[in-house]
């Protein structure tokens, strides 16, 4: 790629050399340090090749020593670009004022990124990379090597275990690694676990605590399940008690599933608009004025310009508002019977908590009138059953 570039800026001509003794030529040209790229053999006393500028005008006394003729294919670059453009030095001016513009903002940061803070605040990091000279509008040449840059914002930053630094393009990406601690375990006060429900146990581990039921055995809300008191006589002692118990818990549900179910669906209308990025403002190119329809989905595309590895602070926003409405569908009892089961399911188990699991489900009653189904249903859950509650002096 930097030979492409130096070819561009001196200029390069393709050109196609004749004799009987090209391989002197190009033994020569290589002892004497002239760069010929892309030799490509055309006949038995013909070969091309593309040199830059210098090259061809070191060229042509060694042809002669060596008796070999050279003609020429085509000319790129820079010099022959401007060569052609004349008496337009302006046009020719501007060319090469913008390419240095491109340049001159690709050497610019437009955006610092700040990921992995979550207990040290994004903006103590930001001032800590801003110190160091990582902040938009900041000339890149101007900052130490990303290394450097780590190591100096780890060492800003208390709690931070790592900081990484990351140039691509026009973009900082800076991402915070935090120190880990081992969580203190909470004190608790001395408390028995107690039912939270009518249930029957079927699963019951006690980690603290003496266990004071059994499964299968049945238990009324307020019931002790895990006692928090140990030992015996002068011995006893009040701890606090820890562990897992499961048990059958019975919900009632009242399910009402209208037969004709809404949905929405597009119409095909669409209206765009087309926003042009600079920086962080965006000016609207296209798709003036609202659309003809009030409900709509957004759809947006975004594309930014690179160049190389670079991005650029410039891009095009595209939005398109599409049309959508409500169309009616007619459920059988059936169906509507089912959507109705589902959505009680979902919120018995996300009542339940965690590890919640339906073990059986009865329909009590169900009738069809004024186009709904309504049923009440019996839902067995088997579900964590176990609560809080403080041993106080008497107990």
């Amino acid at each position: 790629m930097q030979t492409d570039m130096r070819f561009f800026w001196k200029g390069s001509v393709e050109i196609e050399i004749r004799g009987k003794r090209l391989e002197a030529v190009l033994n020569d040209a290589a002892a004497g340090g002239l760069d010929l790229r892309n030799i490509r053999r055309t006949s038995p006393e013909a070969a091309t090749a593309v040199v830059d500028v210098p090259t061809f005008f070191a060229l042509p006394g060694l042809l002669r020593r060596q008796g070999c003729r050279l003609r020429v294919l085509r000319r790129k670059g820079l010099p022959f670009l401007l060569r052609r453009a004349g008496g337009r030095m302006f046009f020719a001016a501007g060319f090469a004022g913008f390419v240095f513009g491109l340049w001159l903002l690709g050497q610019v940061v437009w955006t610092v990124e700040v990921t992995g803070a979550e207990r040290i605040p994004e903006s103590r990091v930001r001032a800590a990379a801003a110190g160091l000279g990582l902040r938009p509008l900041a000339w890149k040449f101007g900052l130490d090597e990303p290394g450097a840059l780590s190591r100096r914002l780890t060492a800003l930053l208390p709690g931070a275990a790592w900081v990484g630094v990351d140039v691509q393009g026009t973009r900082v990406f800076i991402r915070v690694v935090e120190q880990t601690f081992p969580e203190e375990r909470k004190r608790l006060s001395p408390r028995h676990l107690v039912s939270a429900y009518d249930a029957v146990v079927t699963r019951i581990m006690a980690e603290r605590g003496r266990p004071a039921v059994r499964p299968d055995e049945r238990v009324k809300k307020g019931d002790v399940l895990i006692s928090g008191l140990v030992g015996e006589g002068d011995r006893m002692a009040a701890v606090a008690a820890e562990g897992v118990v499961k048990g059958l818990v019975w919900h009632e549900y009242a399910i009402v599933s209208p037969l004709e179910h809404r949905h929405k669906v597009y119409t095909g209308a669409r209206h765009v608009r087309r926003w042009l990025t600079v920086g962080g403002r965006a000016i609207r190119i296209a798709g003036f004025g609202e659309p003809d329809f009030a409900h709509y989905d957004t759809v947006v595309e975004r594309k930014v310009l690179a160049w190389r590895n670079r991005t650029l602070p410039f891009g095009v926003i595209r939005e398109e508002l599409m049309e959508t409405d409500a169309a009616g569908v007619r459920l059988s009892a059936g169906e509507a019977r089912e959507i109705g089961l589902t959505q009680a399911r979902g919120d018995v188990l996300r009542r339940a908590g965690k590890g919640a699991v339906i073990r059986g489900e009865n329909i009590l009653h169900e009738k069809i009138e004024g186009g709904k189904v309504y049923m009440k249903v019996l839902f067995e859950v088997e579900q964590d059953i176990a609560t809080e509650r403080l041993i106080v002096q008497g107990d």
